[in-house]
């Protein structure tokens, strides 16, 4: 188990391989949003680079959550997250007066008879304080073996059956960026669909450049290009210009996606030249600051670690950096305020993973 407390606008996530800091992003994804769908789509992160018709979607689920043994001395796979949401943060009516929300899931493998012949499955008993209860069946390697009963309902999920509906809205909301979503063709192109979206990020990105003054598409040889407009340049191609600005466009939609919510970012180092981190992570926190977001990142690189410190030192007394440790196959953790954290690794040079 871990718990967190005293977390600031900006929280760094620090720690060695292995040590829960992704886990911890997941779990805040989670309880931002305690639906099923959720559920499943934080899941399915754990194999976004495997073709999705070809993903075992049954590991994925027990990946999420702890393994352990039951009375009967067999394997049962627990989740437990509750967390307080708090600033206003919430879209909808709270939950609760203090702003207290959990989710809850008890999972087990079983063997469902499915096309003929017994499929090695998980059975998941799911709870959580936006009043979802169900029990799910989720068989291997097949989106379109996804069983949902409860009370009123008894039935097959399919693939668009578990696509959460347009019209639908999360209580807070998030943007996420883990380590395999650092491209942005489409990103891009969902910023250029809608005009309210674009104005926001060409204000955004001007914290970033000054000189960019639109975004947009241009047909090359009957092919959409992706170009961005100076007032010192010709339009060009994305791929003209320097990892800073590819990196800032990679976390756009996210940020767009997080305003007045949450954003998470898996290793916000990730594909960033050395020399674009000071640029890169600048922007990252003026854009989270305009957005009112509180922005959760983590990184098991010091040189990162320093440069993000470093960035405004304004800013210092609303970062907390959180080392995460695993020992004898438990998670400890540490908090503290930027400032700490800063004069740790400027005097003493201190290890804070």
């Amino acid at each position: 188990m871990v718990f967190l407390a005293d977390l600031g606008d900006v929280n760094i996530i620090v720690g060695d391989n292995n040590s829960g800091k992704t886990s911890i992003l997941e779990a805040i994804q989670l309880i931002a949003d305690p639906v099923e769908y959720n559920f499943f789509q934080v899941a399915g992160l754990r194999n976004k680079h495997i073709d999705a018709l070809n993903s075992d979607l049954t590991e994925a689920v027990a990946s999420i959550m702890h393994r352990s043994k039951n009375n009967g001395n067999k394997d049962e796979y627990v989740l437990d997250i509750s967390a307080t949401i708090k600033d206003g943060r919430q879209k909808t009516k709270p939950i609760s007066k203090d702003g207290k929300r959990y989710i809850k899931a008890k999972g087990r493998y079983i063997s469902f008879y499915s096309n003929g012949k017994d499929t090695p499955s998980i059975e998941c008993e799911i709870s959580s304080s936006s009043g979802v209860k169900r029990t799910l069946l989720v068989s291997q390697k097949s989106l379109n073996e996804i069983r949902m009963d409860d009370l009123h309902n008894s039935g097959r999920l399919n693939e668009m059956q578990l696509i959460r509906p347009s019209e639908y809205e999360p209580d807070v909301n998030v943007g996420a960026v883990y380590a395999v979503d650092h491209v942005i063709a489409a990103d891009y192109k969902k910023i250029i669909n809608s005009k309210s979206q674009t104005d926001k990020a060409l204000r955004l990105l001007k914290s970033f450049n000054e000189n960019i003054i639109s975004m947009r598409y241009l047909n090359k040889n009957g092919i959409p290009v992706p170009v961005l407009d100076t007032d010192t340049r010709e339009a060009a191609p994305l791929s003209d210009y320097g990892d800073g600005l590819k990196k800032a466009l990679a976390m756009m939609e996210a940020i767009l996606k997080a305003e007045n919510g949450v954003l998470l970012i898996d290793e916000y180092e990730s594909a960033i030249h050395p020399s674009a981190m000071n640029s890169v992570f600048s922007f990252m926190l003026k854009a989270c600051k305009e957005m009112n977001t509180q922005l959760f990142v983590t990184t098991h690189s010091l040189e990162a670690l320093d440069e993000l410190l470093g960035c405004d030192e304004a800013v210092l007394d609303n970062v907390r950096v959180i080392t995460l440790k695993k020992k004898n196959g438990k998670i400890h953790s540490r908090v503290i305020d930027g400032t700490e954290a800063k004069k740790l690794r400027s005097n003493n040079n201190a290890e804070l993973r």
